[in-house]
């Protein structure tokens, strides 16, 4: 080797330094629209898992409107039934003093076994509980 071929080397060195600058700059392109397109996606995922989640809670708060509703309307009947038996053994009692113990018995034998059956609950325990 001589100084004559050294710089001739060094303009082969120049030029393959472009080649690979410009190889890594094609590569980094590359690397930028795929990293770009994969943040894309990321971001479309998010979005998509967050209104499911914002879809999730509305449901569920749905469903507990619903069952805070029934359960109310159920303590309400409850209620219903307790007054109709009690005027209606005020009724039976008037008409027939002499059965008046009789009477009162079946009606407590009466509430007993509404109570058994479907007992006045707490509403908004219900709600929270899971079925």
């Amino acid at each position: 080797m001589t100084d004559y071929d050294g710089p001739e080397r060094r303009q082969g060195y120049e030029e393959l330094a472009q080649r690979l600058d410009d190889h890594a700059d094609h590569i980094a392109a590359r690397f930028s629209k795929w990293f770009r397109a994969g943040l894309v996606a990321f971001a479309v995922m998010a979005l998509a898992c967050g209104v499911a989640l914002l879809g999730f809670a509305y449901a569920l708060n749905e469903i507990q409107d619903q069952r805070r509703e029934v359960c109310n309307t159920q303590n309400q009947r409850h209620d219903a039934v307790i007054r109709q038996f009690g005027i209606e053994q005020r009724r039976l009692i008037k008409q027939n003093p002499d059965q008046a113990a009789r009477i009162r018995a079946n009606t407590a034998a009466n509430l007993r076994l509404i109570n058994a059956l479907a007992p006045k609950v707490d509403c908004e325990k219900r709600v929270q509980d899971p079925p």
